[in-house]
């Protein structure tokens, strides 16, 4: 069973959230489906006089690669990350939803998708990785050959397929509730196509939206696994962000989430 951690609207700003890690029982879905393939191309809707709001979803680990110890089933060697920290537009992710989000009660125009996508998985022997000072023990570097100054090469890549169990968005509109409330919902079930027996990156979370003269008022729900990072944008602004640096992929097995429950929050403009 997980544990969760229920994350309120006091531990929000009205730009950003936060999540931490707490102890009450949850299950975690964690599978190994997902194996080799790549992206869903949708094309963009264009709804006249609709105004749209631009969510993005991103998952990303922080560190150039990472290694577990060697394990029975898993083996000795590492995987690479994304080195980056949080950011709307540049560098890579694991996983990444962007769409737009019509406020229209016709339930074929509420969500056009612009990315649905896993990122390429690469895999290293443990020799070609180092540990990084300062940094947590999973934490690796790809080494760099010292004539050369290019990185050793991973000896095997692949990328994740992405279908309706494993990566997908969803929209519905309430237009019965007083706040005509538009939820966007997303689910991520991404396992590692180069390691049957590695645990999959599980969330599900919604956004709940409705508008209050010209302001977008917002609301987070849902749970994620505590590993890796995780950011959430609306109209281009940090909502949501869960940092994994005091983490480890070791939370990735089902032992516990993250739950997140924001109050009704107003966009910053």
């Amino acid at each position: 069973m997980g544990q969760d951690k229920n994350i309120n609207s006091e531990e929000h700003t009205e730009s950003s959230g936060t999540a931490e890690k707490y102890t009450e029982p949850a299950a975690n879905t964690n599978t190994d489906t997902a194996s080799d393939s790549n992206e869903i191309s949708i094309p963009e809707i264009t709804i006249e006089g609709i105004i749209p709001a631009d969510i993005k979803l991103r998952i990303f680990i922080p560190s150039r690669a990472v290694q577990l110890p060697p394990l029975p089933l898993l083996g000795d060697y590492g995987f690479a990350g994304d080195n980056r920290s949080f950011d709307y537009e540049n560098g890579t992710s694991r996983a990444e939803i962007w769409v737009d989000a019509f406020f229209n009660p016709e339930p074929d125009n509420i969500i056009s998708v612009k990315e649905l996508k896993f990122g390429q998985s690469e895999k290293y022997n443990a020799s070609s990785l180092v540990e990084v000072g300062g940094k947590p023990w999973w934490w690796k570097a790809v080494r760099t050959n010292p004539f050369l100054n290019t990185e050793e090469l991973p000896y095997e890549t692949a990328t994740a397929v992405v279908n309706y169990d494993t990566l997908s968005v969803t929209g519905t509109f309430d237009s019965l509730n007083p706040t005509q409330c538009l939820k966007v919902t997303f689910h991520i079930n991404g396992t590692n196509p180069l390691e049957a027996n590695a645990p999959a990156i599980n969330g599900d979370i919604d956004l709940n939206l409705y508008y209050s003269g010209d302001a977008v008022n917002y609301q987070i729900t849902g749970r994620h696994d505590p590993f890796p990072c995780w950011e959430l944008y609306l109209n281009r602004q940090l909502i949501y962000n869960y940092d994994a640096s005091n983490s480890n992929p070791f939370e990735l097995f089902p032992m516990q989430q993250q739950l997140i429950k924001t109050e009704w929050i107003i966009l910053n403009k």
